[in-house]
């Protein structure tokens, strides 16, 4: 059994390793890392499940939390019946439960820190790539929007995603020089993308940990930090006329927001009437939302109401560019549940933890699923393959790191220190 566990072991921090390592570098190879993992946790469990089913409450509400997205849009899918693309973000969260699984009795201290390790190596070797995948797109392919293989957006929340662990890592004793350059270079990589829900996160992110560590921080390391992410953001703002258009245009449709003409503002204000169309959604089915087809009639009424703009009637399956919005929209008040359930309520349990003994995963946990709730406001980025595979892998991970560093492998309280 003990050669077991050190093969599963090394399995899992080889995929620890290579999910973010080729996360924005390669097209999808991520996913098929998470799949894999996902398998073998699996075969472990079925070889090992007499003894791998011993669960706690606390084990109870992270499947609760990995299962809800899915569950939550069980009733709309039965009204729409043969349409499985309601289940497309809650299947990556469920199926990342074997791997949770396995983790809470696999896992000790020791484990813990080769878990933090491998992703440290691969963190520093995702957001490099992802930099010279960026450059490569946008000096040599001469790209206005860096996309990589996916689309900038996409390209950028997880850029921006990268970004933080590797800030978050820092915490650690391991590499923090190297850390330190794999966060400006994801930070550069997110801004070539000119994906505004993603630049706008790194400020709001920034003053989070500012918060949640104001203890540690001295006011020298914040204010270094905050001066060379300006000189960088002002240094790629002169050097791109690409970056002025775009911070040009950004000033001109909130000049027009600000006046009352959304209709001149087609990307903000067009997210904002895509908003109020997914409100009244919820306000006309509370309890399990509306179907695609019916949001897409509603859509149509509205703006034969003129209560929104003809744009508004050409969106597919009337998609409401906010993951809040679009679960309001979809399923309602389980919506509700649901995003309460998947984004904040993990983002309380980690920084609890961290509040209550300093640990590594508290701090990484927290502000990872912290920066998908900002995501979250303008795209509903966790429907999309990469962005929901990459979401669910690392929750199920750091919640089962918590739940060891808090009761210890199948039951039993391990002796040591928690990671610091």
């Amino acid at each position: 059994m003990n050669k077991t566990l050190e093969f599963n072991i090394k399995q899992i921090s080889l995929c620890v390793f290579l999910v973010p390592a080729l996360l924005l570098c390669t097209p999808n190879f991520s996913v098929a890392v998470i799949i894999f993992c996902v398998l073998s946790s699996l075969y472990c469990l079925i070889k090992n499940r007499q003894g791998y089913l011993k669960l706690n409450s606390f084990d109870w509400l992270c499947l609760f939390i990995l299962s809800t997205y899915l569950i939550s849009n069980i009733p709309v899918a039965i009204v729409d019946w043969g349409n499985f693309r309601y289940f497309k973000g809650g299947a990556r969260l469920l199926l990342c439960i074997p791997i949770y699984l396995m983790l809470i009795n696999i896992l000790n201290m020791d484990r813990i820190n080769c878990i933090f390790k491998h992703l440290t190596f691969g963190v520093i070797f995702g957001s490099i790539a992802t930099l010279g995948v960026a450059l490569y797109q946008y000096i040599i392919l001469n790209e206005v929007r860096v996309g990589g293989f996916l689309y900038s957006i996409n390209f950028g929340y997880l850029s921006c995603s990268l970004a933080f662990l590797a800030l978050c890592l820092m915490k650690s004793e391991q590499s923090k020089s190297w850390l330190f350059f794999s966060f400006i270079s994801a930070s550069i990589a997110t801004i070539l993308t000119l994906t505004r829900g993603a630049i706008f996160a790194i400020p709001l992110l920034l003053m989070l940990i500012c918060v949640v560590r104001y203890k540690q921080l001295s006011m020298k390391k914040v204010v270094s930090l905050l001066s060379l992410l300006a000189i960088v953001g002002l240094g790629l703002y002169y050097s791109s006329t690409d970056i002025q258009r775009r911070v040009a245009e950004n000033a001109k449709e909130f000049a027009h927001l600000e006046s009352g003409q959304i209709a001149k503002a087609p990307s903000a204000g067009g997210r904002i009437e895509l908003w109020k169309t997914a409100y009244q959604a919820f306000v006309r089915s509370p309890i399990i939302g509306m179907t695609f087809s019916q949001r897409v009639n509603l859509n149509q009424e509205l703006y034969r109401e003129h209560e929104t703009t003809h744009w508004v009637t050409t969106v597919e399956r009337a998609h409401a560019h906010s993951q809040y919005f679009e679960m309001l929209a979809s399923t309602g008040i389980l919506g509700v549940i649901s995003f309460v359930t998947i984004l904040f309520l993990p983002i309380f349990m980690f920084f609890h933890h961290y509040k209550k003994t300093n640990s590594l995963v508290g701090y990484v946990g927290g502000i990872f699923v912290a920066g998908f709730a900002i995501f979250g406001l303008t795209e509903v980025l966790l429907t999309a393959n990469l962005i929901g595979a990459f979401y669910g892998f690392f929750l199920a991970i750091f919640l089962a790191i918590m739940r060891v560093e808090k009761y210890g492998q199948n039951e039993e309280k391990i002796e040591g220190t928690l990671v610091q």
